[in-house]
Parts: structure tokens; sequence; C-alpha cells
């Protein structure tokens, strides 16, 4: 059964070599080298997404692996909100990504939406307009629309990143949903809310062709960045189209290795979602439905929730962590900015009714949980762990059936199990990959 699970599941090894190598160091620029070299937080974060600096000239990467320890811990994490595995990155020439349509300057196509060179645009406080970006988001196609709301990428940029200054905007097609840098070497980025896992996409609105206009319009009247990323783009999907045609051509691109997410669809009900599993699943199910029973292991739900009943919910939760496998091994969300992450997720989730939480208990003991939430139609799977105690019992696969069963119930359509892991093949039959998007000026 899986350790654990969260776009939560964390893994904050994985590297990217996006081919800056090769950049031009122009007047005032910075070298990769100097950028990378750096033992700063930044330089930390781009070392694992574009790749040790070792790593980049002259030969293509290839995939790492840790000891075994270490591919434990990283499972734990991959399974939260969900990183792919360390592996090979391509880099590709502008010219070879390039839309063979005519690029046209940045702001020219859009009409009355786009936004001009000199245009006055100040960024937005996003915590306060969260009402009316999630609404943008619930239309935005071809995203994870979760792990790009308000209540994901707000808490990631608390808890997990460093601080940074608002570069968020609200156009007439939508927003932009970003933060700015500058490393200590001198270079300025630009980057998405949430960069622990880059599942977020920082374009938001539901026609992407005048939206990417707009963002390469206000890009390209700012001279405070060398570096702008975009993650969370689906693979060949419109916004990626949108900004290929946008993007101008003197601007370098290159591109990350994809993140693949499981889903699984819930249509039919949970008898409609078992007939899509396997036979060994659904046989596995009911051995340890029997075992569970004779055991006097119960599931509870929590129904509705207050922020204020968030604390002691995550009181419970920590207390399960602490017997789990995880605390021994000091992976998990026990300690730290994982810890700090959900802590700051989980009222707002209660508020507005979105979070999906169950305990497995015996007697007046919690043994296990299981942490989700609904975002429109769909459950996106955050955590869960149990009791190292009972782990015989089989209780993580439990909870997941029996959080099935009730999102189900209140007709919920599609489960987003994160990013890969071994085992959400078994519970899942669809994937969705999206891929960062570096652009180097």
């Amino acid at each position: 059964m899986p350790r654990v699970d969260a776009d939560a599941d964390l893994d904050l090894r994985r590297d990217h070599d996006l081919g800056l190598a090769g950049h031009r160091r122009r007047g005032g620029d910075v070298a990769r080298h100097d950028l990378l070299d750096h033992p700063d937080p930044l330089a930390a974060r781009l070392r694992r997404h574009l790749g040790e600096p070792g790593e980049l000239a002259g030969r293509d990467p290839i995939a790492v692996h840790g000891t075994a320890r270490d591919q434990r811990a990283g499972e734990h994490h991959r399974n939260c909100t969900h990183v792919g595995s360390i592996a090979n990155s391509s880099h590709r020439a502008a010219r070879d990504r390039r839309s063979r349509s005519k690029i046209t300057r940045p702001g020219t196509r859009g009409g009355s939406s786009a936004l001009g060179y000199d245009a006055p645009v100040e960024p937005i406080d996003l915590a306060v307009a969260a009402d009316d970006f999630d609404q943008e988001v619930s239309v935005t196609p071809a995203i994870d629309r979760f792990c790009s709301s308000s209540i994901w990428i707000l808490a990631a940029a608390s808890a997990l990143m460093p601080p940074r200054a608002p570069a968020s905007y609200r156009g007439a097609s939508g927003y932009f949903a970003a933060m700015r840098g500058v490393h200590p070497a001198g270079f300025p980025y630009i980057e998405p809310l949430e960069l622990a896992w880059g599942l977020a996409s920082p374009l938001i609105g539901r026609d992407p062709a005048p939206l990417a206009e707009a963002v390469v319009a206000v890009l390209a009247a700012r001279r405070d960045w060398q570096l702008t990323i975009f993650t969370g783009l689906t693979l060949d999907g419109p916004q990626r189209r949108a900004l290929e045609r946008a993007l101008p051509a003197r601007w370098e691109r290159r591109t990350g290795t994809p993140t693949v997410r499981h889903v699984a669809s819930l249509d039919g009900g949970i008898d409609g979602f078992l007939a899509r599993r396997s036979r060994e699943l659904r046989k596995s199910l009911r051995k340890a439905l029997r075992a569970a029973a004779g055991a006097g292991v119960r599931f509870e739900s929590v129904g509705r929730a207050s922020a204020e009943d968030a604390v002691a919910l995550y009181a419970r939760i920590q207390a399960v962590e602490a017997a789990s496998w995880k605390a021994r091994e000091g992976v998990g969300i026990s300690s730290g900015p994982m810890r700090a992450f959900y802590e700051h997720m989980l009222p707002p989730l209660c508020a507005r009714g979105q979070q999906r939480l169950q305990f497995a208990r015996v007697g007046d003991r919690d043994i296990g949980y299981i942490l989700g939430a609904v975002f429109e139609d769909e459950y996106r799977g955050l955590q869960f762990s149990y009791d190292d105690q009972h782990a015989g019992l089989g209780i993580g696969g439990l909870l997941q059936y029996h959080q099935i069963l009730e999102l189900c119930a209140e007709g919920v359509t599609r489960y987003d199990l994160g990013t890969e892991m071994d085992y959400k093949r078994r519970w899942a039959e669809d994937v969705m990959e999206t891929e960062m998007l570096v652009v180097v000026r």
C-alpha cells in the first residue's frame, strides 16, 4: 500500500537541465554558474529545476538514483502534489520550439484585452482577490485546477518559498499569478507563487490567447527580470500554444521534464470505480475490510468544519503522523515547511467547505487519516498516513476506499491522485501531464 500522499507528494530533489549553460552573457547579465553555485535558496531551487552546473555542459542528463532510504523518502513526497522522479530533461533551441505562425510584437494582437508596452500595471494582492481568482481558475481550460487555486498557491508561497515581491496582475482576460525575486548575484527572476513542485499554472483565464498576449506585453514592458518561469502547462495545451505564439523570437525558451499526475474516473459510483480496478486490488480490499472489521476499526468522516475547527483537526492529524514510519525517518508533514504548508491550507479549506477528511479509529484513538480537497467536481488527494502498529491491516488502502465511497455519494466525478508513484497506476486509469517553460532574455 502507499506510504503517503500529498501535490503534497513532495520531492524537492527534482532536477531539470534546461540548457541555459549555453546562454549568451550580455552586459550586466549574470552567468548561469554564478547563479547556480551561490549558497542561496533560489540557487537551490534552480539547481533542482534546471540541473546541477556540472551536469549541464556537453552531455544529456541521465536519471539519478539515490540510496534505498532516499528513494523511500522520495516516494512519500512524490505522493503529495506530486512531483515526478528525477529524470531526463530536454533543451531545444528557441527556433525548434517556436510556432511556425508569424510572431507579432507583444500586445498588438488581442484587442481591448491586450496590454501595451507602456501600460501602467500594478501588482495585486491575490489573498484579497482570492474569490474572483478562484472563479477564473474554475473556467481555465486544461490546468490542474486545485493546485492552481488560491488556497494551494498562497499556502505554498507562505510556507515553502523564500520571501519575494508580488508580481501578480489582473487584466480583462484573467490573471498572471507570479512573484519576483532577485538572486544575491544580481539575477532577477519572475516565477509562480508555488515552485516547490511546479504544479500550478500562473496563467488563469478562460481564453488563453488574449491572456498570453497581455502577460507577454507586461513582461516586455518590465526591465527587472532576466528569467521567467511558467509551470503547469499541459503538453501542447492551449496555454502553451498561446505562449509560443505570443513570445518574441528573441526570448529563449527551455522546457523541463513533464510532470505526470494519475487520475481516476468516479463515473458509475463505487461499482464503476471498482470495475475498472484489477481483480487483485478488489480481492485485497475485500480481505482488508474483513480484517479491519475483526480488529474493531471504524472509519469516521469529518463533515462541515470551520476554520476554528481546523486547529483541533490538525492536532489529530499530527498525532497520527507522530506514530507513523515517516516521523521516525524524518519525512512527511510532522515538522518543518511541510507541517507549516498544511497548517496554512487546512483552515481555508474548512472555511470554504472544500476539505474532505476521514479518520480510521480503534476505540477512542485515531490510527489513520486521509485528507484531500474538492474543487468543482474534482477531488484532489493530499495526504494520508497511519499508525505503524496497525500497518498489517492495510489502513492506507481502506482509507482510500472509504474516501472514494463518500466522494461517489456526493457526485464527485474525478479523483486526482497526484504525481507519479507506482501504486497510483493501480488506482487510476488516466494521466495528466504538464511541463515547465523557462523564458530567458
